[in-house]
């Protein structure tokens, strides 16, 4: 269960930072 929350976690850090770059891209 550990490395599973693990996983979620990286993933959604990905999605952040993603959302994140493509939000300065669009200045």
């Amino acid at each position: 269960m550990m490395d599973e929350d693990l996983v979620i976690v990286k993933v959604q850090s990905c999605n952040m930072y993603t959302i994140f770059k493509i939000k300065i891209s669009n200045y």
